[in-house]
């Protein structure tokens, strides 16, 4: 019995799964036949439309992937659209990823663009092209990619599909094709100098400093060169090696930078001119040879310092500026002082003095003297100008004086007077400008004149009679007093 049962499962299984493979295979066929609702797929790249995109050469209209231009020249991109099928292709747009710059890290700062780097064609005819073209304008050095553009288009079958193009790269330099040479002196500021690179340069007698020459290849192919530079004029006012004033190289690549540099020792002071100098270079993918090439010319002035040591004393004027009123005292002479008082019915004009002394050894050029001109309801003033003094040497002054007269009640203060004045720098020779120093505050005020009452004789008299009668009275109290403590005394001895 168990054996009939184990037969009869097999064979209904065997049943079931003949059912399920006719079913999947109907269910196929007619999938096939009644495709139904077909959800469009972006489908690999379509080849047989082209797109192809070129950066145009200035130079030779050449059409190129990569390109070297430089800042400032404008070149344009064109974007070739080709239809190789044998139909149409419609709704064709043309996308170019650099219309969003700052999706492709770059921004409106490193150029300009300008021109058709997307567009629209209603058809493009089969065995037809059609372009599209834009302009760049460099603005900043460096190299930049700008990837593949897309193009999307429906044939006249209804087919929708796309196209990419290639990207172009471009590598913008600092300036056109050619070699710039530059020389400079650097002298340190130990030595008296800025401590950067100069064409036009100062440094101390018996100090050293530094030539600099830099080349820089901005042709858009590798160099050879020899650099030699020339002897300074009045050569005998400098001690330096002549064998490293030269210098060459076999190889200078696209936008790279050779640099050599020698030092001089100064001997004696005053301005000195150093010469250009002289290079000679070729081309080697041109293999065009002995292209010669001439740097800028330097200067320099030796000079000696006055004084270089720490004492401040030494090195700048030593100016003090005070600032007094000036009141006649009893004797007719003037006295200086900082505060006064003047009572309101008695408001006189008033001396201000402003005394400027340099006790240093340095002079004071060009000082400027400026104080403050009050408001004419506070104050009024006579005799402000604009002072100028060309200098104030050692142990010299300088005074000026001006009137003032208060006009309202109450305490005001004189503000500083403002010396602004230059010298010259004893270490450097140079002038140092816009110092200032400032003197002491003045304060004045200005009080009610109260008038002093004088009593007359009849209020003497009065006061007089009041103290008699209040002594009158007092004398029986205290007399009544001392008779009644006596009496008190005598009854408590009985």
């Amino acid at each position: 019995m168990n054996k009939k049962r184990t037969t009869t499962l097999l064979i209904l299984i065997t049943v079931f799964l003949i059912s399920s493979l006719y079913n999947s295979g109907i269910s196929d066929t007619i999938a096939a036949i009644n495709p139904g609702n077909i959800v469009p797929v972006l489908t690999p790249e379509d080849e047989q439309v082209g797109i192809v995109k070129n950066m145009v050469r200035s130079n030779d209209s050449a059409l190129v992937e990569n390109y070297i231009t430089y800042i400032g020249e404008t070149f344009d991109v064109n974007i070739e659209i080709t239809n190789y099928a044998v139909q149409a292709i419609e709704n064709v747009s043309l996308v170019s990823p650099e219309w969003n710059l700052t999706a492709l890290d770059y921004s409106e700062d490193d150029f300009t663009l300008s021109g058709d780097y997307n567009k629209s064609w209603s058809i493009i005819n089969s065995a037809s092209a059609d372009s599209a073209t834009y302009t760049i304008s460099p603005l900043v050095v460096g190299t930049f990619v700008f990837p593949a553009s897309n193009v999307t288009f429906t044939y006249t079958n209804g087919t929708f599909s796309f196209s990419l193009s290639n990207s172009i790269t471009f590598r913008v330099l600092e300036q056109d094709r050619s070699l710039r040479v530059e020389k400079f002196i650097l002298v340190s500021v130990e030595d008296g100098g800025s401590g950067e690179e100069e064409i036009d340069a100062r440094i101390k007698i018996e100090h050293n400093f530094t030539v600099i020459i830099r080349i820089r290849n901005f042709f858009h192919q590798e160099i050879n060169l020899t650099s030699i530079d020339n002897e300074p004029f009045n050569s005998s006012s400098f001690v330096y090696n002549a064998t490293h004033m030269a210098a060459n190289t076999s190889y200078l690549g696209i936008d790279e930078t050779f640099e050599y540099s020698y030092e001089v020792h100064t001997l004696f002071t005053g301005d000195f001119l150093f010469p250009n100098c002289t290079l000679t270079y070729d081309l080697l993918e041109d293999l065009i040879f002995g292209i010669e090439e001439i740097s800028n010319e330097v200067s320099l002035e030796v000079y000696e310092p006055i004084y270089e040591g720490p004492d401040w004393e030494l090195r700048v004027p030593m100016l003090s500026v005070s600032k007094y009123f000036l009141i006649p005292n009893v004797n007719g002479t003037l006295e200086k002082r900082i505060k006064i008082e003047q009572l309101n019915t008695e408001i006189v004009t008033v001396i201000i003095e402003i005394n400027i002394t340099n006790t240093g050894i340095v002079t004071a050029y060009n000082l400027t003297i400026i104080e403050q001109v009050y408001n004419d309801w506070a104050f009024e003033t006579e005799g402000v100008n604009p002072w100028v003094n060309s200098s104030l040497r050692q142990g010299e002054s300088a005074i000026y004086r001006y009137n003032i007269t208060a006009k309202l009640l109450g305490s005001y203060k004189i503000e500083p007077t403002e010396i602004e004045y230059e010298f010259q720098n004893q270490e450097t020779l140079l002038w140092e400008v816009e110092y200032f120093i400032y003197s002491n505050t003045l304060e004045i005020t200005i009080k009610i004149d109260e008038p002093i009452i004088q009593k007359s004789v009849e209020w003497w008299i009065t006061i007089g009679i009041s103290f008699g009668i209040l002594l009158l009275m007092i004398i029986p109290t205290i007399i009544t007093f001392f008779i009644y403590r006596n009496r008190r005394k005598t009854q408590k001895g009985t």
